[in-house]
């Protein structure tokens, strides 16, 4: 894979796939992907915002409208203040957690867990109760939490 910069603070890199050489632009203001093949070795075209495409699979010829892929952009630190997640049935511990923000628990995202007492399971220990189910939350792995089953505690 090679790698080169482009203009305006753009990191580009040249894959060849089934003969056809995909450019991948990250950009490092907006945290976005953009796609888009380039033929049988031909120079670096789709630079521009108007050539760029994705064809449906790597073998489809037939060009699409411009596609972009918006990521969040990841914490530089975790956050301060951790919170103990308990089973809100027998109130058993099950995570402690780098939370942010003062909303509800709804996921949890598995590299801010800093202590996990159910050993990677999504059952509480105690009452074998499921509180929470896996889930993929902008490319991270995380916890998708069953509403009413856990609590937390600062």
């Amino acid at each position: 894979m090679k790698m080169k910069k482009a203009s305006r603070g753009v990191l580009m890199s040249m894959v060849l796939f089934l003969g056809v050489t995909y450019v991948y632009v990250l950009s490092k203001r907006v945290n976005a992907f953009l796609f888009s093949p380039i033929r049988f070795g031909s120079s670096s075209r789709a630079t521009s915002k108007s050539q760029i495409f994705w064809p449906s699979s790597p073998c489809s010829w037939g060009r699409r409208k411009e596609t972009m892929m918006m990521m969040a952009a990841p914490r530089k630190k975790l956050p301060e203040g951790s919170v103990k997640v308990l089973c809100s049935n027998c109130k058993t511990q099950l995570y402690k957690y780098m939370k942010n923000g003062k909303g509800s628990l709804v996921k949890c995202y598995h590299e801010r867990i800093v202590e996990d007492y159910t050993n990677g399971e999504l059952f509480c220990p105690e009452c074998k109760t499921e509180f929470a189910r896996p889930a993929m939350i902008h490319g991270r792995p995380a916890n998708k939490m069953i509403g009413g089953k856990v609590l937390q505690k600062k």
